[in-house]
């Protein structure tokens, strides 16, 4: 079996500039722990957890719409 028989197809993602209120809503709708980030020209920047957001809401304290997904999300290579 390879990855991509496993994997959701399309690749499910969301912006890096989303808030946390869109990746949580995108990972209840396709019942999925993880999102692909992805910038302005659709490059993967990282990726974020169910986990990440919980965290966020709790070390924050703030509403799930008013933090964004690149202060939660694991960056891959060059900033954001």
């Amino acid at each position: 079996m390879h990855a991509e028989q496993l994997m959701t197809q399309p690749a499910v993602t969301c912006h890096v500039n989303d808030s946390l209120n869109v990746a949580a809503a995108l990972m209840w709708d396709h019942d999925c722990g993880a999102i692909s980030i992805v910038n302005d020209e659709g490059k993967l920047v990282g990726v974020i957890t169910d986990r990440d957001i919980c965290m966020a809401a709790y070390t924050h304290g703030r509403p799930l719409h008013e933090m964004l997904v690149n202060h939660a999300m694991t960056k891959y290579g060059v900033a954001t």
